[in-house]
């Protein structure tokens, strides 16, 4: 998505039908590369936000939603390089994976089977399930390219979507690749051989899957196997050399549970990496709620979503900033942490479903009834209630349990002339350990953006308070513009034990 550019497939709708759209980057295409500038392949720049938005505004079923896509991607093109496309509703889902221009393949998923999807392309033969759909020249188009020759002439039996149109360099890449197959063995409870059995579009569990099974996929780090690498003063499982399902980049994770009444669908969401924060029961059709973070004005908010807003990326305090500071601290000191949050996780869970499950069999007695106001206000307040005892117990458990130092009023930044940066903060756990000390903004990736400490400039003040400083070109990072901006210090006492420091810093010319 770039620095500036934003990140134009990251959002997801869920309209008043019940439709709900959602996707996944699939990387390179061919198409994009080989095939870039044929100028038949986009009509007016083509479509890319306005997809999903066109879907969460007209689809009236998610069998219409995979219609309105086709069409969209037939008259106008698909500009960016590739991207899968899911649509459900209560009753079906399907998945369309589109090239850069006006070709495309889909399916709709089988009632019994589950899709794994990372980040490239899934499809193989055009029979992998019962019912597809894809482009008319999908197959001949391949052939003109010479992506694809037949080995018999006439047969085409031997297709395969994903090798055929993935770009070479991003094709069965190992963080897609174990992606797939650890979501799989934790779905199918086996182990699954890739060499031996492949990647298939679709699988078939013997169990019908859970909430909890998704939010375990969702969760992991590859726990146990040769690829759970850790990093950082906290031992932390997400900024490392390999890419997961739970990684340093996830924003958010969302797992909805459909009701044939679109009003008492269920969102569950982690405001965050799903494995330090838990699941919260929302319904989004109920209306935002305030104490997460406040939408003065929807309508307004969604007119100006792609337009640069000065000041948009500061630090605003809400509740979904205090639930990015929780998992921001953490990551700081995750090993150390990981048991008391989890434990805290499980009984918040079993408590919000038991929850989540009476207010929806609540309100839609309320809603048979024939008052959808009342309804709609019943799932708003449980909403928000929701919210509030999650912000608390989160609050609670940090200071209850995180090792925090507190840092001491931050000096501004000059972005025009910047110069060695200094930090105080205090710590009475024990002596900080320089070479452990990193510095960054909160949210960039741990490993590569933080700055380590410059050595020899640990500097004991007596009774627990220490300064230390920093590479000011590192810890610039992405930040190109003035504002305040949050960051995160962590490190190690000489006893290995783990602590993290929170700071606001301004940023001006």
């Amino acid at each position: 998505s770039g620095i500036n550019r934003g990140a134009s497939g990251a959002d997801t709708f869920l309209n008043e039908a019940g439709v709900c759209i959602v996707s996944n980057n699939n990387a390179e295409s061919k198409e994009s590369i080989y095939n870039f500038f044929d100028t038949n392949l986009l009509t007016d720049g083509g479509m890319e936000y306005n997809l999903r938005r066109m879907v969460g505004e007209r689809a009236t079923s998610a069998r219409h939603a995979l219609e309105l896509i086709i069409e969209m991607v037939e008259t106008w093109g698909y500009a960016p390089s590739g991207r899968a496309y899911t649509v459900a509703d209560s009753e079906e889902a399907f998945m369309i994976q589109i090239l850069h221009g006006r070709r495309y393949i889909a399916a709709r998923v089988p009632d019994n089977a589950v899709v794994c999807m990372p980040n490239h392309y899934t499809f193989h033969g055009l029979d992998d399930v019962e019912e597809m759909y894809y482009s008319e020249d999908l197959v001949s188009h391949a052939i003109e390219m010479f992506y694809y020759t037949p080995a018999v002439e006439g047969d085409y039996s031997d297709f395969d979507f994903a090798k055929v149109y993935q770009d070479e360099d991003s094709y069965m890449t190992a963080y897609n690749v174990n992606r797939q197959k650890y979501a799989m063995q934790i779905l199918l409870d086996r182990e699954w051989d890739v060499d031996a059995e492949g990647l298939p579009f679709a699988i078939y569990p013997e169990e019908k899957i859970t909430l909890e099974d998704v939010i375990e996929v969702l969760s992991t780090h590859y726990e146990g196997t040769e690829l759970d690498e850790r990093y950082g003063p906290g031992a932390a499982p997400h900024d490392v050399g390999v890419r997961r399902i739970c990684t340093g980049s996830t924003i958010e994770a969302t797992v909805f549970e459909f009701s044939d009444h679109p009003l008492l669908t269920t969102a569950w969401t982690a405001f965050g990496r799903p494995c330090q924060l838990p699941f919260l029961p929302l319904h989004p059709l109920a209306g935002t709620v305030d104490a997460i973070d406040k939408v003065e004005d929807p309508a307004k908010a969604l007119e100006n979503h792609l337009t640069y807003q000065p000041g948009a990326a500061d630090y605003v305090p809400s509740g979904w900033q205090t639930m990015r500071n929780f998992e921001n601290l953490m990551e700081m000191q995750h090993s150390q942490t990981i048991e008391g949050v989890t434990a805290l996780k499980e009984q918040y869970h079993a408590e919000a479903v038991a929850m989540n499950q009476q207010a929806v069999t609540m309100n839609k007695a309320i809603l048979e009834s024939g008052d959808t106001e009342s309804a709609v206000q019943g799932l708003h307040q449980f909403d928000c209630l929701i919210a509030e005892n999650t912000l608390s117990a989160l609050t609670d458990h940090a200071h209850a349990n995180f090792n925090i130092v507190d840092i001491a009023p931050c000096s501004d930044f000059v972005l025009t002339a910047p110069e060695v940066y200094a930090v105080t903060f205090t710590c009475t756990t024990g002596k900080p350990v320089e070479s452990s000390l990193i510095f960054g903004l909160a949210g960039l990736n741990v490993r590569t953006k933080y700055a380590s400490a410059l050595e020899g400039t640990l500097t004991d003040l007596g009774g627990g308070v220490y300064s230390v400083s920093f590479d000011p070109i590192v810890m610039m990072g992405n930040i190109e513009y003035p504002g305040t901006f949050d960051f995160i210090l962590g490190g190690n006492t000489e006893d290995g034990a783990a602590f993290a420091g929170y700071a606001l810093i301004g940023f001006i010319k």
